[in-house]
């Protein structure tokens, strides 16, 4: 994974009226914890934030320089507060690493290949964007890439599937389906007049065309024509970053 170098502050003072003192500064307070006891600390917006619009949905580890301190926090972020209505951040949580001590986060799920049942005409649907794992901080991967090359229509691939390094377990359920090849959609033919008009009703198809009202003319109601759509997830022909606790 890529490193990144962060200058922090001390801050010793907390509480809402501290952080927009802060924010004033331009600075965002933070903490660090996963140590020995959490350490209250801000960093430069611009500093932090060139970064975290680069690396938003991906891993990255954040090496933190302290104020007054020789040494260097390894750190992951882990958790982001940004504001609803200006999207700036607010409030950063980092957690602090040890070699020695085994963390679960979230890596991105990255497609390759395009699928034999897509060029079928099939459609890949993609339905688990990252997936939860646990390792010791030096082993944690950038993403989690697989191939759908061989996939048939009607074929799918599940958490049970994906290999990782014996090193890397996956935490999310083993019978969760990350990708599957449906059938191709149907496409929807529209009714034409003859095929409307009801058997055995008074008058012909051609009659009770002429006598419907003009779209726009006075009187005529308005008839309003439902738009077809479906939960579920996104498709995309051919394939396509809370942090965990």
């Amino acid at each position: 994974m890529q490193t990144v170098q962060l200058n922090t502050l001390k801050r010793e003072k907390t509480g809402k009226s501290e952080n927009h003192k802060l924010k004033q500064k331009s600075l965002i307070p933070a903490v660090i914890y996963g140590g020995e006891k959490n350490i209250n600390i801000s960093v430069p917006y611009n500093d932090f934030n060139k970064f975290y619009v680069k690396f938003k949905h991906s891993n990255v580890f954040y090496e933190l320089n302290m104020e007054g301190d020789s040494r260097k926090i390894q750190t992951l972020v882990k958790e982001v507060l940004v504001h609803p209505v200006d999207n700036k951040v607010r409030h950063i949580d980092f957690y602090e690493l040890r070699e020695d001590k085994k963390l679960r986060t979230n890596v991105p799920v990255e497609i390759q290949g395009t699928a034999v049942g897509v060029k079928e005409g099939g459609v890949l649907e993609f339905f688990v964007r990252e997936l939860t794992i646990e390792s010791f901080p030096k082993d944690i991967p950038d993403n989690i890439i697989i191939d759908v090359s061989d996939l048939n229509i009607n074929d799918s691939i599940s958490v049970k599937d994906i290999k990782v390094k014996d090193s890397v377990r996956i935490i999310d359920d083993k019978d969760e389906v990350v990708v599957i090849v449906g059938l191709p959609q149907k496409e929807e033919v529209a009714a034409t007049p003859e095929a409307a008009a009801v058997p055995g009703a008074e008058g012909t198809a051609a009659t009770a065309t002429a006598a419907a009202p003009v779209a726009g003319a006075k009187g005529a109601t308005p008839v309003a024509t439902p738009t077809a759509g479906a939960k579920g997830a996104t498709s995309a022909a051919g394939g396509d970053k809370k942090p965990a606790k």
